[in-house]
């Protein structure tokens, strides 16, 4: 970040602080008349974007691949390619780099040194990861029958902080290819759950996997977390009570010899109804109509997908929203006050009314010539939009603050 935005940033912490003394205060004085610019409001025009075409990329493993699905299609890829042509009437150009068996080490070589997937993932709009559940099924293959005493809590710790390493190293380099496109990271999941639900240790051994992978996530811009792990975990039993399957079920490993534990796993009375037949590992295709549903819904939070639907495609449906303002503000305050997330939050712009216009021209970042002019509401969208870029900050995260500095006559911060 350049010192410029370092010192415009610093100042901007500073309003936040003084908008939190600001608000204590009952004040009632008005704005002075040698202060106030009459601004020539303006409604900006929307405009459709028509998207014809995409490039989703996977990344992964097996579920990546695409095995288990007895379509031999290729799972969730090209499913997520069918639900989105027919639901948006939109070309989808897929590219499955999914590999059976991987590593998040190995899927990290491979995205090192294999030019073909670096150049898709450069040019992809969507992109794709299953990462973690190989990392995960080695240490439980290789330690199974200690499972149950906890012998191979040190192993887990182990393996865990290599994933983490691996996993950060992976998406960088995804991200430093590709600065746009949203990634998805699906979380990884028990299959061996329906099985041996009382040994806890299998479900913390994958919350923790899970929760290593959502906090990766946080780390890097437009990089979105999918959790499948209740769904494909426990399959058909994910409504019902956990002593019914308990009663039924397998769980002292220690009294289990290696082909006691294969017939227990071939056992097609216990199966999950979410994971093949053949493995009782990957999902079959119910499976993967799951997970492409989660990444569905997930890509349907995206900000410009919610605003053309209101804005362009049920423009008389919404009256009140179809200028920027309110709309950008209206889906904020959705952001800030539900548990709803959206996807590409920095094309939330910010939502330049008066005091906002005002504000931005206090802190010298317009001139007074551009105050004044018709298009003042456009200029200051687009320069708290060049100011935020590549920080972790959105536009719209300044209007509460800038609004408040302004509507209590810009008072100075002792």
């Amino acid at each position: 970040m350049n010192y410029k935005k370092i010192v415009l940033l610093g100042s901007l912490v500073a309003i936040l602080i003084g908008v939190i003394t600001l608000t204590t205060i009952n004040s009632k004085k008005n704005i002075s008349k040698s202060n106030e610019v009459q601004i020539k409001s303006t409604r900006e025009n929307v405009k459709a974007v028509k998207v014809s075409k995409i490039k989703l990329v996977g990344l992964g493993d097996s579920l990546t691949y695409g095995v288990g699905d007895q379509t031999n299609k290729g799972g969730y890829i090209h499913l997520i390619k069918e639900k989105i042509e027919k639901k948006e009437s939109i070309d989808v150009i897929t590219k499955n780099y999914g590999k059976t068996g991987d590593r998040s080490d190995q899927i990290l070589a491979r995205l090192l040194t294999k030019k073909n997937i670096q150049k898709d993932i450069k040019n992809a709009n969507v992109i794709t990861m299953t990462v973690g559940g190989n990392d995960l099924m080695q240490v439980m293959e290789k330690n199974f029958s200690s499972m149950a005493d906890d012998k191979m809590q040190p192993v887990v710790e182990k393996s865990a902080k290599n994933y983490q390493s691996n996993l950060q190293n992976l998406i960088g380099k995804v991200r430093s290819l590709n600065k746009k496109a949203p990634i998805f990271l699906f979380s990884v999941y028990n299959p061996f759950y329906v099985y041996f639900p009382n040994i806890t240790q299998m479900q913390d051994y994958t919350n923790k996997w899970n929760k290593i992978a959502r906090q990766v996530t946080l780390e890097e811009n437009k990089v979105y977390f999918i959790d499948i792990n209740k769904q494909l975990s426990m399959g058909q039993y994910v409504n019902l009570p956990k002593e019914d399957l308990v009663k039924k079920s397998e769980t002292d490993l220690d009294k289990k010899s290696g082909k006691q534990l294969e017939n227990i796993l071939s056992n097609t009375k216990e199966k999950n109804d979410y994971l093949s037949e053949d493995d009782h590992f990957h999902p079959n295709l119910k499976g993967y109509k799951y997970m492409t549903n989660k990444l569905f819904d997930e890509m349907n939070h995206d900000v410009d997908a919610i605003r053309n639907f209101i804005q362009i495609q049920n423009k008389k449906k919404f009256p009140y929203l179809s200028g920027n303002k309110i709309c950008n503000y209206w889906l904020y305050v959705i952001y800030q006050y539900t548990d709803r997330n959206y996807i590409n939050m920095e094309q939330l712009t910010i939502a330049p009314d008066t005091h906002v216009c005002q504000a931005t021209y206090k802190l010298g970042l317009i001139t007074e010539e551009e105050m004044q002019s018709s298009k003042v509401q456009t200029i200051v969208k687009e320069k708290w939009k060049e100011i935020l870029k590549n920080t972790k900050y959105n536009p719209i995260d300044m209007h509460t603050p800038l609004w408040l500095w302004s509507r209590n006559g810009f008072k100075e911060i002792k």
